[in-house]
């Protein structure tokens, strides 16, 4: 319970000194998520409110429990098979305002890497740090 308080104040500090993503990614995200925050959240007992706001805030936290978050919610939405295989394709079709040259880049960041909830932090982070704005 303390830890999930924790990342929750964490993610709250970061609300208001950070970068944030841009308003129609986070209204784009929060909508085609939402069928699969809480199971997600549930499975990897996360904070609802704290996953909630991940994205938004431009800050992912390096916890392993929050990688495999963010690889549940992309197979959720069949960005990434179980495999660990990005689909490019999949996630500029759900999330069109991404280029296809970013998306190639973040995939690229993660080819090193064989652990999908890893790989799933490692686009994140690659995404956040492009899109993200003061």
């Amino acid at each position: 319970m303390v830890a999930k308080q924790f990342y929750f104040l964490c993610a709250l500090l970061c609300l208001v000194t950070a970068k944030k993503m841009p308003a129609h990614f986070v209204d784009t995200w929060n909508t085609m998520v939402a069928p699969f925050r809480r199971e997600c959240a549930v499975d990897l007992d996360i904070d609802i409110e704290t996953a909630k706001n991940l994205f938004a805030t431009a800050h992912l936290i390096n916890d392993r429990n929050y990688h495999c978050y963010a690889r549940c919610i992309y197979t959720k939405l069949k960005m990434i098979s179980l495999e660990g295989v990005f689909n490019p394709k999949v996630i500029v079709e759900k999330i069109p305002f991404f280029s296809k040259a970013l998306i190639a880049k973040c995939i690229a960041a993660t080819e090193d890497e064989y652990d999908t909830c890893t790989k799933s932090y490692i686009i994140s982070k690659c995404i956040i740090k492009h899109v993200a704005v003061d």
